[in-house]
């Protein structure tokens, strides 16, 4: 259907004549509903018996919960005078899923199983590990009769990506919390996001850029993290999503979902947890990376302070944390301060790890840079002099994103990167 065509028809079912001031309102709304006749119809009724402005109307349909009321409603009431009587898109979605659950029940698990992913750019790969209880050939079959039913439309001819009308995602999950114990609507939320969990890449492998294949449907379930009760899992799983972007250096995108991961983890685990100070270090690398200093040494000292007190001054988490702190302060200008902490972290790993070990050289070649900073050329040549000299038959550290090394609750991670942070 095209713009016109949805416009049009609104102003039928609305009884109404959509004048210049409304039409920009009008597109929207058809657009929202996604041009569907039988959609647009109902929610013209609506408008025409509410007498509702188009606006307004678009307002209301943002929430998913007052978009159902309205398209729950009857399209006249002295025609329904029973309550509850669900209206046309309901009452036709809802015998399409009735005849499909009949025909194949692999195929009514699978969509509503999708009903909690996002609906767009749906791998084949997601698909199959829906039914993965099932043979390959019951999954194809159900795939077929999900096109045929027109709940799918394949977006390529090879099968292996497909799209699923939004509002037949919203029509399932409503239908779902009508349930009286509303365990369906548990269960399939759950299959969701235990599928995508075990579908996401290792970020950190060889298989790291097909994240991006999967990548808003983790950001889509991690929507359902309370109604699961998987909250924990969800962190993980956005945890990972903020690996991928920051090795993509998406950082507003990585800011975003560990904000999230860390509401989630402070709130269940605690403010001292190792996973909770993770998401708040690599919160302080992001911030870092989009140049909001003062924002990334107000969260790094927070944790720095933490892990002192949880871990000990030498343990190898608060050398680092501290040593980042020490970098974030020279880009601050903050020299003397970075000299007086870089020093320490270097004499304590001299102490506990001997001078050839890779994070002593390290700290040895940060404490370089911040006396290059300060105009101290003689120390910085020395230093460096010293690192090559050291470098010299010791293991190779890593190049890396600082903030991933220790990324994964102490785990040393160190993914391959073009150039240090700092």
């Amino acid at each position: 259907m095209t713009l016109n065509e949805a416009v049009r028809l609104l102003e039928l079912t609305s009884q109404r004549s959509i004048h210049s001031a409304e039409h920009s309102a009008a597109t929207v709304l058809v657009d929202n509903l996604q041009r569907l006749p039988l959609a647009i119809s109902q929610v013209g009724a609506y408008i025409q018996r509410r007498q509702r402005s188009i606006s307004r109307v678009v307002f209301k349909l943002s929430n998913e919960s007052s978009r159902w009321r309205i398209l729950k409603e009857p399209e006249a009431r002295r025609q329904f005078p029973r309550p509850g009587v669900l209206s046309g898109v309901l009452q036709t979605w809802n015998v399409s899923m009735r005849r499909l659950r009949s025909e194949s029940e692999v195929a009514y698990r699978i969509l509503h199983i999708l009903a909690f992913t996002d609906g767009q750019r749906i791998r084949f790969g997601i698909i199959a590990a829906a039914g993965i209880d099932f043979s390959q050939d019951d999954v194809a079959d159900a795939l077929q009769r999900l096109v045929d039913f027109s709940f799918l439309r394949p977006l390529d001819t090879d099968g292996n990506c497909y799209e699923m009308h939004i509002l037949v995602q919203e029509a399932i999950r409503y239908g779902l919390r009508q349930g009286h114990d509303r365990q369906d609507e548990l269960y399939f939320s759950n299959m969701a996001l235990q599928t995508i969990i075990n579908l996401f890449p290792d970020p950190f492998g060889d298989s790291w850029f097909e994240c991006e294949n999967y990548l808003t449907h983790a950001m889509c379930v991690s929507e359902w993290a309370e109604l699961c009760q998987k909250e924990v899992e969800v962190s993980d799983l956005l945890q990972d999503v903020s690996s991928y972007l920051i090795c993509s250096c998406r950082w507003k995108e990585a800011e975003l979902v560990l904000t999230r991961a860390y509401t989630l983890r402070s709130r269940l685990l605690g403010g001292m947890h190792a996973k909770t100070l993770d998401s708040m270090e690599r919160l302080a690398g992001v911030y870092y990376e989009q140049g909001i200093y003062g924002k990334a040494e107000e969260v790094e000292a927070k944790v720095f302070d933490l892990r002192q007190r949880i871990l000990g001054e030498t343990h190898p988490d608060t050398l680092w944390t501290r040593g980042r702190l020490a970098t974030i302060y020279d880009v601050l200008g903050q020299h003397d301060k970075a000299r007086e902490i870089g020093l320490a972290v270097f004499k304590t790993r001299q102490n506990v790890l001997g001078d050839r070990h890779p994070d002593t050289i390290w700290a040895l070649s940060q404490l370089g840079n911040t006396y290059h900073q300060m105009a101290q050329y003689g120390e910085a040549e020395e230093i460096e002099l010293r690192v090559l000299k050291l470098e010299a038959g010791s293991p190779r550290r890593e190049t890396s994103i600082d903030y991933l090394d220790h990324g994964q609750a102490g785990d040393d991670i160190r993914p391959a990167e073009s150039a240090r942070q700092g």
